[in-house]
């Protein structure tokens, strides 16, 4: 049985992951979700296939010889958005230190990579999976003795018969679809045109009958020369004012089968000292752990990428082989050898070849400098050394030969990018951490008063942190509050008698004196509080019969959305961060525990919710007034206060009182939603020709 090659499609992948995932962004504000999915979809796809050799295809910027065919080629397309452009410089860097070979060439899509890989592989009796769902290179699918050669694999398809999400795309699945062998698929697709690459087809053709024309005639070339027999009128004049075209867009579908790439035979070899920094600078922690196993943790000294620093493109080391034509050959003599596959390695200052994680070759020479060198002879079934627990999977692609446990190995020993390095010692200097503040306790309501009289005397910015047991919109669960004015010695938390209770619990009286005490402070006009999420303040607030003045709060979390919009929620660890470089001693989302052994509030020491309150309150405080700064700066500051802080305490009333709908008109609504559904498909319909 043959060896199994996988080929992923990069820029279908790259594409795919950014707008099949969520919002996402590290705890920067860099939006991380297409390199986040992209990267997990790859070690699905390597885990269900289980290869014995991977390859990646990626595309150069630059024009390519379509382009020189036809200026207009993929004219129409729109730029990809922002959030996405920002990610791009790291979608290589990831492939790298996964240990994945990663081809490119000057002047030639990734199809026509995939299309020459596919082609060498095959004369080397590989069957080939291409992770793709791009139709262009249904070309390449391929059957040789009742059997599936070449195949794709579309990991994402939402296809009725799809299997656990995967669809795998045979030749017949491509007879299915297009009426002919995959060998004349760039016929159909010539003459049916493509809008999204802006390839101009026959007008009044579509995929369903250009595949009838070219099952009838053979062939495009065969087709053209025939179209006098056409009985259609309408066909026939379509197709004659097509036919000076017809030869073009023949061109401009077809894959090319030589590129200048060399195959590589080798699998998957992940670098830790490329991985953990890089990881820990996206935030990909599970995907950290999913690599390297349940051992690796991220490094916590790494700063994260900013979205101010996206321009700064970090050159990761090239450990994964790269190889291209003029990186490939018997002998590399080149004394600055930077992607160098090859039987003999003389240079002892080669430092960047590629990963000697299959190693276990003979024909590899690694000289005392070299920390990443691999011959081009990786033959060996045995040399593997990938991440076990990242690709074990079925073997249910296409056949292959059983293959033997791999036996671990010693990671390569590397030296790591000078540029990491550089994040990691800036890292010491990037966040200091912030003292974890031993709280004063107030139970009692003189000592409450005099406080609050003291804070309102100098009608300063105070930062409130409540404890909350649960935060149901109608009855909020307040058991404790934290108060920080920026001045150590006047800061407390107030928290019902020695036992916390509820605020508006039924309780002693001079606990609901303090309860009642801090909902009136809160509702002072005179004073602006910041806080972190108002909505269950606010709540808590009505719940009590009191009436805030929403003008008068500071949402930290508003104004940092504000800021980064493209977040989807902001941690006050990130504020903290991000506004004032500290790191929080305690995290709001893990001081309680997680899993079976989480707590309620009320279950803590009354001290750990005091100091941690009151941690929290001290280090929001100082994040005011850079985030006032900030929102000036970007003229934001009219957004913040008559746009977003109104719509916060809209959504919390929303959410308080409830709701009132018409049912009646919301079913009309519907209705009125599906006639005109139906009149678009029905149009829709016209313009292709035939239903579809």
């Amino acid at each position: 049985m043959n060896k199994k090659l996988l080929i992923f499609d990069a820029s279908n992948y790259i594409f795919r992951a950014f707008y099949a995932s969520p919002p996402m962004c590290n705890s920067a504000g860099f939006p991380t979700n297409a390199l986040h999915f992209y990267t997990s979809m790859l070690l699905s796809v390597i885990h269900r296939v289980n290869p014995d050799c991977i390859a990646l295809a990626h595309e150069k910027k630059g024009p390519k010889f379509r382009h020189e065919l036809y200026p207009e080629y993929k004219g129409q397309r729109t730029p990809p958005p922002e959030e996405l452009v920002m990610q791009f410089p790291w979608f290589r860097k990831i492939t790298d230190a996964l240990g994945i070979c990663a081809y490119d060439s000057d002047g030639f899509e990734a199809d026509d990579v995939i299309a020459t890989l596919t082609t060498q592989a095959r004369n080397l009796q590989y069957d080939v999976i291409i992770a793709s769902s791009d139709k262009d290179l249904m070309q390449l699918i391929a059957s040789e003795d009742g059997y599936d050669r070449v195949v794709l694999l579309d990991a994402l398809s939402k296809a009725a018969h799809a299997k656990n999400g995967a669809h795998w795309i045979g030749t017949n699945d491509v007879i299915a679809r297009f009426n002919v062998e995959p060998n004349r698929v760039a016929d159909v697709l010539a003459l049916a045109g493509d809008a999204i690459d802006n390839i101009p087809g026959c007008k009044g053709i579509g995929e369903k009958t250009a595949g009838k024309l070219i099952a009838q005639y053979g062939s495009l070339e065969n087709l053209m020369a025939s179209r006098g027999e056409i009985k259609k009128p309408a066909q026939k004049a379509n197709l004659d004012a097509f036919a000076p075209n017809a030869e073009l867009s023949k061109k401009l579908v077809s894959l090319v089968y030589d590129v200048p790439v060399t195959l590589v035979e080798h699998t998957m070899s992940p670098n830790p000292d490329l991985i953990i920094p890089l990881f820990s600078a996206l935030d990909l922690n599970k995907l950290l752990v999913e690599v390297l196993g349940k051992s690796a943790q991220p490094d916590p000294s790494v700063p994260k990428i900013t979205p101010h620093s996206a321009d700064f493109q970090p050159t990761i080391q090239n450990t994964s082989p790269s190889a291209d034509a003029n990186a490939v050959a018997n002998a590399v003599s080149n004394p600055n050898c930077a992607n160098a596959v090859a039987n003999a390695v003389s240079d002892p200052n080669c430092t960047n070849t590629v990963s000697n994680a299959v190693s276990n070759t003979n024909n590899a020479i690694s000289t005392p400098n070299c920390t990443n060198t691999v011959s081009n002879a990786v033959s060996d079934p045995n040399c593997t050394n990938t991440v076990s627990n990242a690709i074990l999977g079925s073997n249910d692609a296409v056949p292959s030969t059983p293959q033997k446990s791999p036996k671990k190995q010693a990671p390569p020993a590397t030296t790591p990018d000078p540029e990491i390095l550089g994040i990691l010692q800036a890292a010491k200097r990037a966040c200091s951490p912030f003292d974890l503040v031993s709280a004063p306790i107030v139970d009692s309501i003189a000592d409450l008063d005099a406080r609050f009289a003291a804070m309102a005397d100098d009608k300063t910015t105070i930062a409130v942190v409540p404890i909350f047991e649960h935060t149901a919109p109608q009855a909020p669960g307040m058991i404790g509050c934290a108060f920080a004015t920026g001045d150590g010695a006047r800061d407390f938390y107030c928290t019902w008698n020695t036992v916390q209770k509820t605020l508006f619990d039924v309780i002693s009286n001079d606990g609901n004196q303090c309860r009642h005490a801090i909902a009136q402070f809160l509702s002072r006009s005179d004073i602006t509080f910041a806080v972190y999420d108002v909505k269950p303040i606010l709540q808590w607030l009505w719940a009590g019969g009191y009436s805030p003045n929403i003008a008068q709060f500071f949402d930290i979390q508003i104004a940092a959305y504000i800021l980064h919009p493209s977040r989807s929620r902001l941690s006050l660890q990130s504020c903290v961060a991000e506004f004032i470089a500290r790191d929080l001693p305690i995290l709001p989302d893990q001081w309680l525990g997680t899993g079976k052994k989480q707590k309620t509030p009320r279950e803590m020491p009354m001290q750990s919710c005091a100091d941690a309150a009151l941690t929290w309150a001290s280090a929001m405080r100082q994040c005011v007034q850079p985030l006032k700064s900030a929102l000036e700066r970007a003229n934001l500051s009219q957004l913040f206060s008559q746009i977003d802080i109104p719509i916060a305490e809209t959504l919390a009333r929303m959410e308080f009182y409830g709701i009132e709908v018409e049912t009646n008109y919301l079913r009309e609504m519907a209705t009125d939603f599906d006639e005109k559904l139906r009149k678009l498909d029905e149009e829709a319909h016209k313009f292709g020709d035939e239903p579809f």
